[in-house]
């Protein structure tokens, strides 16, 4: 598995283009219903609910109505995907279509879908203009395999590709150059995953964080030189959230501690963002921005983190050099290519 969260906008827009010209299978869910509401509609969503988690659902509902025009041939569509009426996240009523993913849906989709340029592209897009139907967490199946992955509102992309599919990407549009690109980025981006219950050591200079293993493999993040900005210590830190009889919320059972550079410590966390303008008051100009966020455990069991916020932020890996080995008494160097 392979985060998105390090390539641009534009090039998870082409991943998904082309995974969408690959597979056979997609799912994806609106935002809202796209029929009349009746009691059979509510009844026939609580029973497609794990009984374990019936406990959990809400008591109450709030129902609010929008009016829009969808034009009669993107509905047509829509409903012809056989959309299944479900919960989605908090307990919102949405559409939800498995589908094959045929020559003709193929092509119909590709050319009546309008991605939103003023957010980061996240699985999510309108088909039919900002007029028709919007539609988020897409998921998309190559053969019985999942390859593609999306919580939108969480800016969450997962992508699952095997030797084969990454070839075929490689040779998409003919982009080689671009499209190796891509592939360094993920495979960067899913090796830099498993530092997360590891012990390194780590360095945070001006729009970098470095962090090496305790192999000798080093992990470069780096952020734009012109736009980046870092903090630290903005998150739990071990503690966790209460909520006081009057509704407010505070952070209670902190264990926090300043961050050292060239220390050693263990990734408790390692994550990847999208923010957009206003979220960072120190980028005021910048759309949209990545953000990676690093939390650090000290041997004390204490916390520090850092957060890096870019235009973009690339991730190197570097292995160690071979150490010399003696041979017959002689000393055999490596010498790297």
């Amino acid at each position: 598995m392979a985060n998105a969260g390090l390539l641009t906008s534009k090039e998870r827009e082409k991943l998904f283009l082309f995974l969408l010209s690959s597979g056979p299978k997609m799912v994806m869910s609106t935002r809202c219903l796209l029929r009349d509401f009746t009691e059979k509609i509510l009844e026939d969503a609580f029973a497609d609910c794990q009984k374990e988690s019936l406990e959990h659902i809400r008591k109450s509902y709030f129902v609010s109505v929008d009016y829009q025009f969808i034009p009669e041939e993107i509905l047509n569509f829509h409903n012809s995907l056989s959309p299944k009426v479900t919960f989605g996240y908090s307990n919102q009523l949405h559409e939800e279509c498995t589908f094959a993913l045929t020559d003709e849906r193929k092509k119909y989709i590709e050319k009546n879908m309008k991605i939103n340029s003023t957010f980061d592209f996240y699985g999510a897009f309108y088909l039919g203009d900002y007029s028709g139907i919007y539609y988020e967490d897409t998921v998309i199946w190559i053969g019985e395999k999942v390859v593609f992955e999306c919580v939108s509102h969480e800016s969450m992309m997962d992508v699952y590709l095997d030797e084969e599919t990454e070839r075929l990407f490689l040779a998409y549009k003919g982009e080689r150059k671009e499209n190796a690109r891509i592939m360094e980025k993920l495979k960067n981006s899913e090796s830099s995953q498993f530092l997360v219950g590891q012990k390194v050591k780590v360095f945070q200079k001006k729009n970098t964080v470095t962090l090496t293993d305790d192999r000798g493999v080093t992990y470069t993040f780096i952020g734009t030189k012109n736009k980046y900005d870092v903090q630290f210590n903005t998150d739990l830190l071990g503690g966790d959230y209460q909520v006081n009889e009057r509704g407010e919320v505070r952070i209670v059972g902190q264990q926090a501690t300043k961050f050292q550079n060239g220390k050693t410590y263990t990734v408790n966390d390692l994550q990847y963002h999208i923010g957009v303008q206003g979220d960072n008051e120190n980028l005021p100009s910048t759309p949209v921005f990545c953000e990676l966020f690093l939390c650090l455990r000290d041997l004390d069991g204490n916390y520090c983190d850092i957060t890096l916020s870019a235009e973009e932020i690339y991730c190197k890996r570097k292995m160690p050099k071979p150490k010399p080995i003696k041979i017959g008494g002689i000393t055999v160097k490596f010498k790297e290519k």
